[in-house]
């Protein structure tokens, strides 16, 4: 009886306000209906964006300085405010994900990007960035986490967001064959739904190990014949669209995922793995002149031929692209070193790393208007944004991701929990790598897979490995 009156009256002022020309109240019902799915089906709002992400916009607004991703975002932040509410409410609901060495980790990211946005040099610069993380931690890793506890939720997500993801590739790829796939075009024509071409890139390489998964390992799986022939399709289509987007980055992030998966397959244990990457760390600072010397003498720079535009990599004479990486990463490292401990603030690097520029170090794309990326590292970024203990956060989130990813796959009792962690580990392992030349976790397009491929984890770390005891 109160349902019905409550509705009457609401069907009553909409009446009114639509006679009286006030015809943005048609609105209303559909932000009623949003607010209702996401109270009683959140998860069904977290399949919305995963398939709308790969094809959603960015509208900027220039009297606002400000930019709204549609129609992604707003249903991110309503999801986020009313999570927090319940959780305000009701309390905390399960302690374990709280307690959760990979949530502690981020937690502490979470409040030393706060702390550093108070001590920021653009404070609402910071407090913008510091909400962007915030919602997408609370959708994708909070959330994600109750939702994919259910093993089908991984496979739903999966195939929502590779759907369309494949249909932004057919795009580009046929945009992209009208100027005979050329490197010169690779940059514009992943517009307008990827910015450019490295983003494309890394969000491809996200998805390769995955559905190469579903296709060699569908039996453990549980993937259907009819949804292994459409993976092998997907993984078809990815792959054509990575090697034609001449990202590097991408190309290199699949090789290190390859690599690392023979380290998991010979079974080595993680703080082995640990110390080779503290050696290697080690080697390349102490070796670091003969490499530069070799890099140096290296002439291949971006074009056409694959073969040449991969030995670009090691190229820093020529290379602008790879030339500018390093003026940004000069750069970042003066700032924190004016700054090592809250740096200038998050989000405010291509605000102020211009005066940070050295002389020999510009190239011809080099700017002081922030206007061709940012620090073009997740690690280095933060060094100059939040100081030391920003970048310390971010590696130990990696290796925490790593350390738990392994331990399961070594570990877990049925194949299907060590599966689904090998290919978590294998897709983040293509980010990881990514991230020591670019950064997007600003943006959706990488945000969304990479915050919920980590709740996938600690779901499997927390409700099919850690509560059956098993000894590692």
């Amino acid at each position: 009886m109160l349902f019905t009156v409550l509705s009457l009256i609401f069907i009553g002022i909409n009446i009114l306000l639509l006679l009286n020309n006030y015809y943005w109240a048609a609105v209303f019902p559909l932000i009623l209906i949003f607010i209702y799915l996401t109270i009683k089906y959140p998860d069904i709002v977290i399949y919305f964006v995963a398939l709308a992400t790969p094809l959603s916009y960015s509208f900027e607004f220039d009297d606002f300085n400000s930019v709204i991703v549609l129609p992604t975002e707003p249903l991110i932040i309503l999801l986020t405010v009313l999570s927090w509410l319940r959780i305000m409410y009701s309390g905390i609901q399960d302690k374990r994900i709280w307690k959760h060495p990979v949530s502690i980790i981020i937690f502490l990211n979470l409040i030393w990007v706060l702390i550093t946005s108070f001590t920021s040099t653009l404070p609402l610069v910071s407090f913008k960035f510091f909400a962007s993380r915030l919602w997408y931690v609370t959708v994708f890793y909070l959330l994600g986490i109750s939702i994919f506890k259910n093993l089908k939720s991984i496979k739903i997500f999966i195939w929502l967001f590779s759907s369309s993801l494949v249909v932004a590739v057919l795009f580009i790829l046929y945009k992209h064959s009208h100027h005979f796939f050329t490197q010169e075009w690779s940059n514009k024509v992943t517009m307008p739904f990827f910015k450019d071409h490295t983003i494309y890139g890394a969000v491809l390489a996200f998805f390769i190990p995955i559905l190469t998964g579903f296709v060699i390992k569908a039996k453990e799986l549980k993937i259907s014949p009819n949804e292994r022939l459409f993976a092998l399709i997907y993984l078809l289509i990815l792959i054509t669209g990575l090697v034609f987007s001449f990202t590097r980055a991408a190309w290199m992030s699949v090789f290190v995922a390859l690599g690392y998966l023979i380290i998991i397959l010979l079974r080595i244990k993680f703080h082995y793995q640990l110390g080779l990457m503290v050696l290697l760390a080690i080697s390349l600072v102490y070796f670091w002149p003969l490499v530069k010397m070799y890099m140096a003498n290296t002439k291949s720079v971006s074009s056409d031929d694959l073969r040449d535009h991969l030995k670009s990599v090691s190229n820093i004479s020529t290379d602008i692209s790879n030339t500018e990486r390093i003026n940004r990463w000069v750069s970042a490292i003066r700032m924190y070193k004016e700054r090592p401990v809250f740096g200038f603030g998050p989000g405010t690097y291509i605000f102020k790393y211009a005066p940070y520029q050295l002389a020999k170090n510009r190239t011809p794309i080099s700017t002081d208007f922030g206007t061709l990326g940012n620090a073009h590292s997740e690690y280095i970024g933060p060094l100059s944004e939040s100081g030391l203990p920003g970048m310390l956060t971010m590696i130990l989130l990696v290796l925490f991701v790593l350390w738990r990813g392994t331990t399961i796959f070594y570990h877990a009792p049925t194949k299907e929990i060590r599966i689904w962690a090998l290919l978590m580990t294998l897709s983040l392992i293509t980010y990881f790598s990514h991230g020591l030349v670019n950064n997007f976790l600003h943006t959706d397009k990488a945000s969304v897979p990479f915050w919920a491929f980590i709740a996938v984890i600690v779901a499997l770390d927390s409700y099919y490995y850690k509560s059956l005891n098993t000894k590692e």
